[in-house]
This record gives C-alpha cells, sequence and structure tokens, in this order.
C-alpha cells in the first residue's frame, strides 16, 4: 500500500521538492549546498537533490529497538535510545 500510495505522489512530491531546493538555492550561495535530512524514510527529498545536481546530502534516522519489560512475559515496550 505504502508504494502504491508513493508511487501515485510522486509527480506531486517532485513538484514539491523543486519547490524547496528552489527556495535553498536562493537563500545559500553555491558553495553552501549542502543538506542534512533528520528522519529523512524513504530518502525521496535527498535523491531529488543529488538528482538535481550541485548539493551533497546526508540522511540521519533514529531506529527505535523493542526489548523484552518483563521476564517471560512477551510484553514488549519502546525505548528512546
Amino acid at each position: 500500500m505504502y508504494i502504491e500510495r508513493d508511487l501515485e505522489d510522486s509527480e506531486w512530491l517532485n513538484l514539491v521538492y523543486s519547490e524547496r531546493y528552489d527556495a535553498f538555492e536562493r537563500l545559500l550561495g553555491l558553495k553552501r549546498r549542502r543538506l542534512l535530512d533528520v528522519g529523512s524514510g524513504p530518502g525521496r527529498f535527498l535523491q531529488h537533490g543529488v538528482e538535481r545536481g550541485g548539493w551533497t546530502v546526508q540522511a540521519s534516522s533514529r531506529r527505535r529497538r523493542r526489548r523484552p519489560t518483563a521476564a517471560g512475559s512477551g510484553s514488549t515496550s519502546r525505548r528512546r535510545s
């Protein structure tokens, strides 16, 4: 389902991404075109910048780990690390 929606939205997303990169390029000089995307998901926004050219991009995401909360209970909790 996610992939189908992503494909359906790709044309619209590319227009939005282009507008955002246009704004960044107006504000930044040619030598300052680096982007760190925190929580980048599948990385489509960063991919757009690479394909556009002239951008150095890096993705960072935080993974949540699941661990048992009580021995033998089978329940899990999420802890930020």
